[in-house]
């Protein structure tokens, strides 16, 4: 029968949930399955298993902009950041030839600084959105191709 398991070497009987909640009828053959085993093992424990959930918008806020911020805030001198600045439009020029392009800027991202993904995305909690535009209104602009840094950028619009 689906739902129930018997684990012999931890000891265990382990039941699902839809097992568990279709057992609290006594008349059920869930019951009548679950008493069966019961008498066969009585020694054994008995453990709910709760099905994982999953954070599927894990990355939710991770967008060009904040990635641009963190380049910029986390690469100090002048040299690293615009190697790292000449990599990311590279990445997102090769992304704009591809369907699914910002997936793979997020991959590049996410290889290239590792410690991101563990210290950012792990808790729940966002960034106030002024901490956020504080950082965007450090970064560089991306035009055709062309870093520009937020110094020349003020130039260019003055």
């Amino acid at each position: 029968m689906n739902g129930i398991k018997v684990d012999i070497i931890k000891r265990k009987i382990i039941i699902n949930k839809t097992f568990a909640n279709k057992m609290a009828n006594t008349s059920s053959p869930e019951y009548s399955e679950y008493e069966r085993i019961i008498s066969k093992n009585p020694e054994f424990t008995v453990e709910v298993k709760v099905q994982k959930t999953y954070n599927h918008d894990k990355y939710k806020g991770l967008n060009y902009p904040f990635i641009e911020a963190y380049i910029y805030c986390h690469e100090h001198d002048e040299e690293s950041r615009r190697n790292v600045f000449a990599e990311y439009v590279e990445e997102r020029w090769k992304a704009l030839a591809h369907s699914c392009g910002f997936q793979e800027v997020r991959a590049w991202f996410i290889k290239k600084y590792p410690e991101f993904d563990n210290l950012y995305f792990k808790s729940h909690a966002q960034p106030a959105r002024s901490q956020i535009e504080e950082l965007i209104s450090y970064t560089a602009c991306i035009e055709n191709g062309k870093i520009i840094f937020s110094e020349e950028q003020k130039l260019l619009t003055a």
